[in-house]
């Protein structure tokens, strides 16, 4: 019921706060009595955002200026929701044409390197250049163009017409041609410079129009100079048109089953015309590679989970394909098995979806325990191990563990605690600036500076209360906690002793007695000081803290302490300095100071 209370009012004062002020604006005094670091964080409290919804309600915003933010936050708003779209669903519009990325991946040079190293089979042209050199009686080399009558001049022998034939035929007839001229002479022929080609491409390309390339250029490298295929055209249907001859290629051949012949090389005059797509459907699911492929007339299921890679091994388990079949009289759902794929045939609008199930790897789960147990140190845990498990594991506790002042500590809880922490900060922080302001009291900038410090000094260890006692444990299993990854587990050894800190007159550790009360520790401890708040707060050793009031006579005395507990005497701010203020401020601190101990410890419950 306590932890409740203490629960709700945190969550009133965060709430409240929050609420004091969105926008108000600091005098010179009050803003130069605070320490420096708190004066910055009230300067750098609004952020841009919080900057444009302000100017959203001033009364000079012109309507001109409302628009543009309302635009703004409309567009942050459109942001959100695509980004949590599309991390919640794959949608048939983000598959990529097949092939696409081919054009948009290879290098970005579609020229070939002008270094001839051609085969005998390499047919010779005009603008070609031959390397020739004679060794023998008459030793000698040059280069060689081949003109536009088709021929090339060899220095003291003549003319000799290679045009149209291969290196491997001209060659030879250099040879011959030679020979007949002179005994004796060794002829070496070879390819020292290539002519350009030029090469049309047409139809559904990104940039149709007339382009230049070396010699031993491809099909691939031809398109891919175009800018590659766009979406209306084929990967399936690309002919090359070379004096009235017509050859046919299917990309699918080269990006699915590799067969790719790099000998066919373009020629000058030759026309790449790429047609208009057939129809295309959609794969996704337990294949190699999703996306959208095309289907040409007469292929079957079979052949487009070919070209998508095959099953891979998440479609384990499985015997069916669903496929969605969509037309101008509604939608179908077909369940196909797998031994009927070879005679199913596709038609437009068709979505393929293979069934497929992921499997995730567990990660590897490490927790400590240290302290009081006979094997302490890191152990992995699976999942829903818990503590009384991991206690087991340990050898349970020795002789001398004090499992009532164990501690689980967690990550997340930390900074869930800090967090919270900064946010009670922040808020007190501007909700007494604008109290003081508005009041329009005098002020002890000590004061204030002393109050900030107060708030700040918390530091959270993200422990969690829970039960220890393992008996307790085994008669409700209820009581047992879940460990989580990082998790840290700390058993003490029993120091029979209690701890008084805050304002009494001598703080003390003291020892402990079972008969002792809050009176009778506070007398050891020199009683309290007259700076004190009426409030005490008792922590026990499992984390949990309660809140004594002074009455007529005294402080509470059915508290029970134990072992290893903490009693704080929170300092009454009232009594720094004769403040109007205080009656207003130190209630709010004092329940602040409630608030923030109770984070040192979150319940298990």
């Amino acid at each position: 019921m306590f932890e409740s209370r203490k629960t709700f009012f945190t969550l009133f004062l965060v709430t409240s706060l929050s609420f004091s002020l969105s926008s108000q604006d600091f005098s010179e005094e009050f803003l130069n009595s605070l320490p420096d670091d708190v004066q910055q964080q009230l300067l750098d409290d609004k952020s841009a955002d919080e900057a444009e919804l302000d100017r959203l309600f001033r009364i000079d915003s012109s309507i001109d200026n409302n628009q543009e933010i309302l635009r703004l936050i409309k567009d942050k708003l459109d942001r959100l929701e695509k980004d949590m779209s599309d991390k919640t669903m794959i949608k048939e519009g983000d598959l990529k044409i097949f092939g696409k990325d081919f054009f948009s991946s290879i290098q970005a040079s579609f020229m070939p390197v002008n270094l001839p190293n051609f085969k005998d089979d390499y047919v010779l042209n005009i603008g070609d250049s031959l390397n020739i050199m004679l060794t023998g009686s008459k030793g000698n080399s040059g280069e060689e163009i081949i003109q536009r009558d088709g021929s090339i001049m060899i220095n003291g022998f003549g003319k000799v017409n290679v045009a149209g034939l291969s290196l491997g035929d001209a060659t030879r007839l250099i040879q011959n041609f030679i020979s007949t001229k002179e005994i004796g002479i060794d002829v070496y022929v070879s390819l020292s410079k290539l002519r350009d080609i030029q090469v049309v491409l047409l139809g559904a390309v990104e940039g149709p129009g007339v382009y230049t390339f070396s010699p031993g250029s491809n099909l691939l490298f031809a398109i891919n100079a175009a800018g590659g295929i766009n979406d209306n055209g084929s990967y399936r249907s690309i002919e090359l048109r070379r004096d009235g001859f017509v050859k046919k290629f299917d990309l699918y051949d080269i990006f699915v089953f590799g067969n790719f012949d790099p000998t066919y090389q373009l020629q000058s005059g030759d026309i790449i015309f790429v047609n208009p797509k057939s129809f295309r459907v959609s794969v996704t699911g337990g294949v190699s590679y999703p996306a959208l492929y095309e289907i040409l007339p007469g292929e079957t299921l079979h052949d487009v989970i070919q070209f998508s890679g095959g099953f891979d091994e998440s479609f384990t388990g499985y015997d069916f394909i669903n496929i969605k079949r969509s037309d101008t009289s509604g939608h179908a759902n077909l369940k196909i098995n797998i031994q009927d794929i070879n005679s199913f045939p596709l038609a437009q609008r068709d979505s393929i979806l293979v069934p497929f199930f992921t499997y995730q790897p567990i990660e590897l789960r490490k927790v400590s325990i240290e302290g009081m147990v006979n094997r302490p140190g890191d152990y992995f845990i699976e999942e829903s191990e818990t503590l009384s498990s991991l206690i087991e594991r340990a050898g349970g506790y020795k002789n001398n563990a004090y499992p009532f002042g164990g501690m689980l500590l967690r990550e997340g809880v930390k900074s869930l605690q800090t967090d919270f922490s900064q946010k009670i900060y922040s808020d007190t922080l501007n909700y007494l600036s604008s109290s003081i302001t508005r009041a329009g009291t005098s002020f002890d900038s000590s004061v204030l500076e002393y109050i900030f410090a107060e708030l700040k000094q918390q530091n959270f260890n993200g422990r969690i209360i829970t039960e220890f006692d393992t008996s307790a444990i085994n008669l409700n299993n209820e009581l047992d906690t879940v460990l989580l990854d990082q998790d840290k587990i700390i058993i003490p050894e029993l120091q029979k002793v209690v701890y008084l800190f805050g304002d009494f007159n001598s703080s003390s550790i003291l020892p402990y007695n079972p008969e002792y009360t809050l009176r009778d520790y506070i007398r050891l401890a020199g009683g309290i000081r007259e700076s004190a708040s009426n409030d005490l707060l008792l922590i026990n050793p499992d984390g949990r803290t309660t809140k004594y009031t002074m009455g007529l006579l005294f402080f509470n005395e059915k508290a029970q302490i134990y072992p290893g507990s903490i009693i704080y005497s929170p300092r009454d701010i009232a009594q720094l300095d004769l403040l109007s203020y205080a009656s207003v401020i130190s209630p709010i601190l004092s329940n602040l100071a409630i608030s923030l101990a109770s984070l040192n410890s979150i319940s298990n419950n």
